[in-house]
């Protein structure tokens, strides 16, 4: 962590931009990142969501081109916890409160075969051989659902968007080809910790990472200073 008792310098790789002290100057320096990127994933990465400013960044670029070279717009998605997640899978699941195996199975391929969707339908297609399991209640299904969802977090899974948003800790353990770290002024905690934080945050990029401050004065302090 010694590296980051000081101001980080800009390098290959790496770029400390000027403060988007605005939503709209944030936007244009978000938008033109995203553009000038040479393919991969980019992770939009911030440590705090209090306040709303990497939240009003995200959503004013997805409402047009900004800035004089008129990039964007560009879509970027929240990503939720597992709860939510969950809950979006479960929201198109047509299935009763009991129901026979076969019509459980039906159910669980109509939706979408993501990684959690896919590990419950195997479940239960074990539970049927395996076990001779008949039927099965839709509390069960969720239950299962849920458990995939978080089983798959905790191994670095995730959306398969492009642009995704996250915070610090919804991106441990993961890596993308770009990172953009939004840094707002509400950013709690000692020098130290914040310190993890922008560790944590810039280091999830294989390829680069800029970083981009609400204000001049946030870089007078720590974790930059």
């Amino acid at each position: 962590m010694a590296g980051l008792s000081c101001e980080p310098a800009n390098g290959v790789g790496f770029k400390l931009l000027r403060p988007g002290s605005s939503v709209p100057l944030a936007t244009t320096l978000l938008a033109n990142a995203i553009a000038w990127r040479q393919g991969g994933d980019v992770a939009v990465i911030t440590p705090a969501l209090q306040g709303g400013f990497a939240t009003s960044v995200v959503a004013r670029l997805a409402l047009g081109p900004c800035g004089r070279h008129n990039n964007g717009p560009y879509t970027v998605y929240w990503e939720g916890n597992d709860r939510d997640e969950a809950q979006a899978i479960i929201a198109g699941l047509d299935l009763p409160a009991d129901a026979p195996a076969a019509v459980v199975c039906a159910a669980l391929r109509a939706i979408p075969r993501n990684g959690p969707m896919r590990a419950t339908l195997s479940w239960v297609e074990n539970q049927v051989h395996a076990c001779g399991r008949a039927n099965f209640t839709r509390a069960e299904i969720e239950a299962v659902i849920a458990r995939q969802v978080s089983l798959r977090r905790q191994h670095g899974g995730g959306a398969s968007h492009q642009l995704t948003a996250m915070t610090v800790q919804q991106a441990k353990n993961r890596e993308f080809e770009g990172v953009v770290v939004i840094w707002p002024y509400q950013v709690g905690g000692d020098a130290e910790h914040k310190r993890r934080l922008l560790y944590n945050a810039i280091t999830r990029a294989k390829r680069w990472c800029n970083v981009i401050v609400q204000s001049q004065n946030i870089l007078a302090a720590a974790p930059f200073a």
